[in-house]
């Protein structure tokens, strides 16, 4: 079958479809989040802006550009990847969108603005079993979470198992007297997958694995929400803030440095890299003090380059702006293992080496092995075909 031809005329006008627009059209669904930002209802790092109609995939890699997965100028490439439909098609059907031919299926414009159920961990795929289960709890054990901290959250609840031993970290709201209304929830899996599993079939030549473990958050948690607690509060003295990047490096820290933690401290995790969370936590704790409190913001992030693009990013912002530097100080404070953690320092401090890093190296070398196996096979199966090819 003869392949369609498009002309650089054509394939500009498709790259620059508002794809905001065109996935409405499509059938997906949107939450406002903010004035103009819209997230996607299944993929909460996928968000929209309805005054440019560029969507942003926060999560995916833009192999080409290097960069997140964005619909600017790439309108073709971005509907490619979400629908996962071959070139030709992707174009046809921007193009038909783009000149009217498929707007006889109406569809609404302009999303409307939807109230956002309460959370429930009802709506997690594999339940909650109220209880943490031995083998979760052994999990965060060879993590070297101690057993009075794994008791304490687990009374608590914040810390749970559904029904396949992931751990379900609880998300509340921010109540001065306790936590009372759940918002979300980190979800940790403990079983390590194999090396071959995580291996990218796809590309043999890339060298990164996929995790080694589940990492993911639970249907409907609050976009800007994130594990939540605190210690030795008073309401007295002046706040300080620690955010970490997942629950296990907060839990890791406490771990470390138990003994020489102030009072009125706030521990948060932002399940990623999220700047909107801490700040919603910085007005929640000020908020909580009778007098107008300045916080101190310590952020204890992972010793690595997207997580030190991501502190000078905060820090631009925090010194660009003068009602940022009266409501908060903001300090860093990084593990001393390069591009590490607060768990790996935990471990090394408690025993002594990095048993994790070594196996992560082993797996490595495996990796390395299975795909040169691959490699073999493809060119093999592909001179076959050439031979059987010059045969015909």
């Amino acid at each position: 079958m003869k392949k369609h031809v498009f002309t650089e005329k054509q394939l500009t006008y498709a790259r620059r479809t508002n794809m905001f627009e065109y996935m409405l059209y499509r059938g997906e669904s949107f939450d406002q989040i903010s004035g103009k930002m819209w997230q996607h209802e299944h993929h909460d790092s996928l968000r929209a802006n309805d005054q440019t109609g560029v969507v942003t995939w926060f999560s995916q890699y833009d192999e080409k550009k290097q960069d997140k997965l964005s619909s600017f100028d790439n309108s073709i490439e971005f509907s490619m990847r979400f629908f996962q439909e071959p070139y030709e098609q992707s174009v046809q059907q921007l193009l038909n969108f783009q000149s009217g031919q498929s707007k006889e299926f109406t569809y609404e414009r302009a999303p409307k603005k939807r109230e956002k159920e309460p959370f429930s961990m009802d709506n997690w795929v594999f339940g909650d079993t109220g209880k943490l289960s031995q083998a979760s709890r052994d999990y965060l054990r060879s993590r070297f979470i101690s057993d009075y901290m794994i008791d304490w959250f687990e009374k608590n609840d914040y810390f749970s198992s559904d029904s396949k031993n992931n751990i379900l970290v609880k998300w509340y709201e921010f109540v001065p007297d306790g936590h009372q209304t759940p918002v979300g929830a980190d979800v940790m899996g403990i079983y390590r997958k194999p090396v071959e599993r995580r291996i990218n079939k796809k590309d043999l030549t890339d060298e990164k694995l996929d995790r080694a473990t589940f990492k993911g958050v639970s249907n409907g948690s609050k976009t800007s929400g994130g594990f939540f607690f605190a210690s030795y509060t008073t309401f007295k003295e002046s706040p300080k803030l620690f955010v970490y990047e997942a629950p296990l490096e907060a839990l890791s820290y406490v771990e470390l440095y138990k003994e020489q933690l102030p009072s009125d401290t706030f521990f948060h995790s932002m399940a990623g890299l999220k700047w909107e969370s801490v700040e919603e936590r910085i007005k929640e704790i000020q908020n909580a003090y009778p007098e107008d409190k300045k916080v101190t913001v310590i952020m204890c992030v992972n010793n690595d380059e997207k997580a030190k693009e991501f502190l000078k990013t905060v820090k631009e912002m925090h010194d660009a702006a003068p009602e940022e530097k009266q409501t908060y100080d903001l300090k860093v404070h990084l593990p001393k293992i390069e591009n590490g953690d607060f768990n790996e320092q935990l471990e090394l401090k408690l025993t002594g080496k990095l048993a994790s890093r070594e196996l992560k190296e082993q797996e490595a070398m495996q990796a390395k092995v299975i795909r040169q196996r691959l490699l073999t096979e493809t060119q093999i199966h592909t001179e076959k075909q050439s031979k059987q090819v010059s045969v015909t």
